[in-house]
């Protein structure tokens, strides 16, 4: 039965992509979604906080802010304003090695959201005063992040892999460095990073084919050729373990393991069936008073798979409980279950056929990771995947391996 729901899903109309790489380097990617009745245009630029030093922690997520407020092309707020009056929204958010921009809007408002996109990838003005109202706004951003016990300690665990490296810097940017960053710091920032050669743009609904692709070239035809930025390098930490008091005092354990990226698409797609299958199972056997998340997302060459526990078990200590259901996940599976773990992957890319904002972000991330060689092949290599490869990467759920931070709570 499960097979063959698989394979309805999978024979669903799939969305046919139609792609154009402009003079300037950008990249256009376009698919209509005729079931869908609204539109999602999306810009991916590489830039994050992985490209960061210390002293300029924050600068991105800050130049994020500022592209809504204001630039030779807009008033500040108006994109917003000009998106909310058509029965529509548009946002922003910082990664490691991606900024993504993104705009949904009524299937009929196709080509208002594209125009308001491009007015956010004008570069800036940075008006001082507003730099310092936004960084304010970011600070009270941190510090409500900070109260989530697992997402404060996914940060940390970063930060104990990579140190001050552009790797184990926050996304979010550090409170305190958040004050000294100036307007040209941040506009510099822009003017390496927005340039055609680093951007992908994705429209799913919209108009034909040919109509979008030549509307999206006029929206990025004018932004500079530029450098293609090359990612920053990083490989698997040295394994560690800290102890600490929880800044929440909350008692939480967490453990950081390298996974694969979007270099090996393949691996990457087998640690998205073991992450999917490790919450799930994690959450359903620790019982009521342990709560567990895995934060597992693409990258370039490979990053942090962190699988974290926060509460109080009924027996034992935390610690030796998450360590349990690590040893349980390492064990790996029959082949029949693995079967049913990818098919449930397929499914997810099936179903993501229908859904606007999950198909542009998910092609645009690939392609914006130098992979736009799998855009709509990604039900394909999941099915390349091997119950031998996932076992290999279950097999390296080594706590010794780990970086490990322990959390001591009130």
């Amino acid at each position: 039965m499960i097979a063959a729901i698989v394979g309805l899903l999978v024979a669903l109309p799939q969305p046919e992509w139609h792609s154009r790489t402009l003079p300037n380097g950008a990249q256009v990617f376009a698919a209509k979604v005729e079931a869908a009745n609204f539109v999602s245009v999306q810009a991916f630029v590489r830039v994050g906080s992985a490209f960061e030093t210390s002293d300029l922690s924050g600068s991105t997520h800050l130049l994020e802010h500022m592209l809504f407020e204001g630039s030779a092309m807009s008033a500040p707020g108006e994109v917003d304003r000009e998106i909310e009056a058509v029965g529509g929204f548009a946002n922003a958010t910082t990664y490691r090695e991606l900024m993504r921009i993104r705009i949904d809007a009524p299937a009929s408002e196709w080509i208002t959201a594209l125009g308001a996109l491009g007015k956010l990838l004008a570069k800036p003005t940075c008006d001082p005063t507003r730099v310092a109202a936004e960084g304010a706004v970011i600070r009270e951003e941190i510090g409500l992040q900070d109260l989530d016990t697992l997402r404060a300690l996914d940060n940390r665990l970063w930060s104990a892999a990579y140190g001050s490296s552009g790797y184990g810097l926050r996304t979010s940017g550090g409170a305190q460095n958040l004050e000294k960053l100036s307007p040209s710091q941040l506009l510099a920032t822009y003017d390496r990073h927005f340039v055609g050669r680093n951007i992908v743009l994705v429209i799913v609904g919209g108009g034909d084919a040919e109509e979008t692709l030549s509307k999206a070239a006029e929206t990025l035809g004018r932004l500079p050729s530029g450098s293609r930025v090359l990612m920053p390098e990083i490989s698997a930490p040295a394994a560690g373990r800290v102890v600490e008091d929880s800044p929440t005092k909350e008692n939480a354990v967490g453990f950081a393991f390298f996974a694969p990226g979007m270099d090996d698409a393949s691996g990457f797609f087998a640690a998205q069936i073991l992450a999917s299958r490790l919450s799930r199972r994690a959450n359903s056997t620790l019982g009521d008073s342990v709560r567990s998340s895995v934060f597992f997302g693409p990258t370039d060459r490979g990053g942090l798979m962190t699988v974290l526990f926060r509460g109080v078990p009924e027996e034992g200590t935390l610690e030796s409980a998450a360590l349990k259901a690590l040893e349980k996940e390492r064990a790996g599976m029959s082949r029949q279950e693995f079967d049913a773990e990818r098919d449930g992957l397929k499914r997810s890319l099936a179903r993501r056929a229908s859904a606007p904002s999950e198909l542009a972000f998910g092609t645009g991330v690939f392609a914006a990771l130098g992979r736009s060689d799998i855009v709509g092949q990604e039900s394909r290599i999941v099915e390349d995947v091997t119950h031998e490869r996932y076992q290999r990467l279950a097999s390296g759920l080594d706590p010794l391996a780990a970086v490990v931070v322990v959390w001591r709570g009130d």
